[in-house]
C-alpha cells in the first residue's frame, strides 16, 4: 500500500516537474524570438489558436468625463478591421494632424481579412478626415504587394507620405515611400530608397518630414540583423532622391528607433535603442548631410537590470529633442526580458533633470499568466507629441490591467499625461479607455506629432489612433483569433494648459500679481486675473530685456489663474515677468538666487 502510495506521489512529482519545464510563469526571463517580421517572447512552440472570438463590432462611439477631461473613442472606418493583430514591434506612429487645418489628419493602418498564420493579403491601408476625426473616409492600400509595418507623415501641403515594407518594384522586400498627390487622393507616387547591402533590405519604417522644405527622415532595420540604419529623401518626385543609407551606432534592429524634425527645420534627430538596452541620440543640424556623434540618453542598469526595451520615441521642442522611452528588466546578453517585474515610462530631455530621465508612470508587472507574449510588459509603448504652440509635451502609453482573459493574458488600457514644464514635471496619468462599455484590449497607441487646441477657451486635444480588440494578445503569436479595429481617440482637456484656475469668481479687472516667494530657488508662483476670455501671454526676460521664454499663450477664460514657474534650468539673477491681456500690460522683477 505505501509502495503504491509512494509511487503515485513519485509520478504527481514527475508530473509536476514537467509541466513546470514549459511553465509559463510571468516571472521567468523570456527569449525575444522572430516570428515572420513579427517579435515574440519565447514560451515554447507557437501553436496557432484557431479557435474564432466573436462580439458585437458596433460598441463605438464610447464617451468618457472626468474633471481632467472628455475622451471620445470611434471606430474610425470598417474597412481598418483586422485578423493580422500585431502592429509593430515597438511603437506606431499612425497619425498626423494638418498644424494649419486642425480638421485635417491622415491615418494609416495595417490589415488582413486573411486569417492566420500567413496572412497573404496583409496590406496597409490609408484613411482620411476633413471634419476633425468626425468620420474617416477609406481611400485606398498604398502598395500593390503584400505590405506591413507602415508609418506616415505628410508634406507641408498636408500630402499623405506613408512607408511601409513590401516587394512592390523588386522582389527584395525593402520599405518604399508612398508620396500622394494631393491631400486625401490616394494617387501614390513610388519611391524607392533602395537596398543598404546586396542581399537584404531594410524594412520596419519610420519617418518624418521637414515641415520647411519636404525633405524627409526615416529609419529603418533589417529581419534578423542586429543593426538599424536611417537615410533622407531630398526630392519626393520620382524617382525620389536619397542621401543613402547610414549605420545606427549599436543600433537595435525591429522597430527600436524613432526620428523628428525641428518646426524650424534646422535639427534631425534619430533615437535608438542600443544593443546593450540603452538608448542613444544622434542629431544633424545641416540637413541630414552629416550627423554628430551618439548622445547617450541612458544605459542599461546592472544594479536593478531596468533597460530600454521595445519603447522609444523622440520629437523636437523647439530645438530640443524630447524622448519617452518605456523601461522593463532586460538581460542584454541572453537577449531576455522579465514580465512579471515592474516597468515604468520615463522622459528625457537632455537639458532637464541634469540630463537623467524622468519618470512619468511606472506599473508592477503583468499579473497574468502571460502565454502569448508580444515582448509587451506592463508599462510601454509610448508615444509624444506637442500641442500646436508647443506650450505643452503630450505623451500616450500602454499600460496593464489586472484582467486577464481566460489563457491568462493580460488586458491593455491607454494612459496619457502630459508637461508645460518642458518634462520636468507631469500631470497625473489619465486613463483614456475600458471608462465604459464592454472591456476592450486597447494595444499600439499613436499621437499626432501636433495636437490642436481651442482658440476660444481653456480646451487642447490629443488626437491619438489604436488598435481595440476583445482578446488580449496577438493571434499573429498564438492567442485566440479575433476581429481587431482601428479606433481614432480625441482626447479634450478642460483644464487650460501649465495654469491653475484658484477662484470662481470673476475679478473686476485685470491685474499681475507679484510672484511668490521671491527671491526663489527653484520655482515660484505667479498669480494673475482676466475679467473676460481672451488670449493672455505671460513671458519671461532677462536683465538685458532679452525674451527668455513664452511661458504661456493661449485663450483663457475670465477668472484668476497661478502659473508656477519652475527655473532649474536658469541661471541666478534678475528677470523680469509680462502679461499682455487685451489691452493690458504689466510687468513686475524678480530675483533668482542659487
Amino acid at each position: 500500500m505505501y509502495k503504491n502510495l509512494f509511487t503515485l506521489l513519485l509520478a504527481i512529482v514527475m508530473i509536476g516537474s514537467i509541466n513546470s519545464s514549459f511553465s509559463t510563469d510571468k516571472n521567468k526571463s523570456y527569449k525575444i524570438v522572430w516570428n515572420g517580421d513579427a517579435l515574440r517572447g519565447d514560451n515554447g512552440p507557437l501553436v496557432y489558436n484557431s479557435t474564432r472570438v466573436e462580439y458585437d463590432m458596433n460598441t463605438y462611439p464610447r464617451n468618457f468625463s472626468n474633471m481632467t477631461g472628455t475622451v471620445t473613442i470611434s471606430e474610425v472606418n470598417t474597412n481598418a478591421r483586422t485578423q493580422y493583430d500585431l502592429q509593430s514591434n515597438s511603437v506606431i506612429q499612425y497619425i498626423w494632424q494638418n498644424p494649419a487645418n486642425a480638421l485635417e489628419m491622415h491615418a494609416v493602418f495595417m490589415t488582413s481579412t486573411d486569417p492566420g498564420p500567413s496572412w497573404t493579403n496583409r496590406n496597409a491601408r490609408y484613411f482620411y478626415t476633413s471634419n476633425g476625426g468626425t468620420s474617416w473616409d477609406y481611400i485606398g492600400v498604398v502598395a500593390t504587394t503584400r505590405a506591413g509595418f507602415p508609418c506616415i507623415t505628410a508634406t507641408n501641403d498636408s500630402r499623405a507620405i506613408i512607408m511601409a515594407h513590401c516587394s512592390e518594384n523588386d522582389p527584395t522586400q525593402r520599405g518604399y515611400m508612398f508620396v500622394d498627390v494631393f491631400a486625401g487622393a490616394g494617387t501614390w507616387t513610388t519611391l524607392d530608397p533602395g537596398l543598404s547591402s546586396p542581399a537584404l533590405g531594410n524594412i520596419w519604417c519610420y519617418a518624418y518630414n521637414n515641415p520647411t522644405n519636404n525633405q524627409v527622415l526615416f529609419a529603418a532595420s533589417q529581419n534578423g540583423v542586429d543593426s538599424s540604419f536611417y537615410n533622407v529623401c531630398t526630392n519626393l518626385n520620382a524617382p525620389g532622391t536619397f542621401k543613402g543609407w547610414q549605420v545606427t551606432p549599436n543600433g537595435e534592429t525591429a522597430e527600436q528607433y524613432s526620428v523628428a524634425i525641428s518646426n524650424d527645420g534646422t535639427r534631425y534627430g534619430v533615437a535608438a535603442i542600443t544593443l546593450t538596452n540603452g538608448a542613444i541620440l544622434v542629431q544633424s543640424t545641416n540637413g541630414g548631410v552629416t550627423f554628430g556623434a551618439p548622445q547617450t540618453i541612458l544605459n542599461w542598469n546592472a544594479a536593478d537590470s531596468l533597460g530600454a526595451i521595445r519603447s522609444i520615441n523622440m520629437i523636437y521642442r523647439g530645438n530640443e529633442p524630447c524622448v519617452v522611452i518605456g523601461l522593463a528588466h532586460v538581460d542584454p546578453v541572453a537577449g531576455t526580458f522579465t514580465p512579471g517585474l515592474s516597468s515604468k515610462m520615463v522622459f528625457w530631455s537632455p537639458t532637464i533633470n541634469g540630463g537623467n530621465y524622468v519618470t512619468i508612470d511606472q506599473a508592477p508587472g503583468l499579473s497574468g499568466s502571460n502565454t502569448t507574449n508580444d515582448v509587451f510588459v506592463s508599462c510601454t509603448r509610448g508615444v509624444v507629441g506637442m500641442s500646436k504652440d508647443n506650450n505643452a509635451i503630450y505623451v500616450a502609453y500602454n499600460k496593464a490591467r489586472n484582467d486577464t482573459n481566460e489563457i491568462g493574458n493580460n488586458f491593455f488600457d491607454i494612459y496619457t499625461s502630459y508637461s508645460t514644464h518642458n518634462g520636468t514635471s507631469w500631470s497625473t496619468p489619465f486613463q483614456c479607455t475600458n471608462n465604459s462599455g464592454p472591456l476592450r484590449d486597447y494595444r499600439y497607441v499613436a499621437i499626432a506629432p501636433s495636437n490642436s487646441y481651442d482658440a476660444a477657451g481653456p480646451n487642447h486635444y490629443l488626437h491619438l489612433i489604436s488598435q481595440s480588440d476583445s482578446v488580449p494578445g496577438s493571434n499573429v503569436n498564438g492567442a485566440p483569433a479575433s476581429t481587431a479595429q482601428m479606433v481614432y481617440i480625441k482626447v479634450a482637456y478642460n483644464d487650460p494648459i501649465g495654469i491653475t484656475p484658484i477662484s470662481n469668481e470673476v475679478p473686476a479687472s485685470y491685474q499681475l500679481m507679484q510672484n511668490y516667494p521671491n527671491p526663489f530657488n527653484p520655482s515660484t508662483k505667479i498669480n494673475f486675473s482676466v475679467p473676460v476670455s481672451g488670449n493672455v501671454s505671460l513671458k519671461l526676460y532677462d536683465a538685458t530685456g532679452k525674451l527668455v521664454s513664452t511661458l504661456l499663450s493661449q485663450n483663457v477664460a475670465a477668472g484668476t489663474f497661478e502659473y508656477e514657474l519652475k527655473a532649474n534650468n536658469l541661471p541666478s539673477g534678475v528677470y523680469f515677468y509680462s502679461l499682455t491681456a487685451g489691452n493690458f500690460v504689466d510687468t513686475k522683477k524678480m530675483v533668482l538666487v542659487k
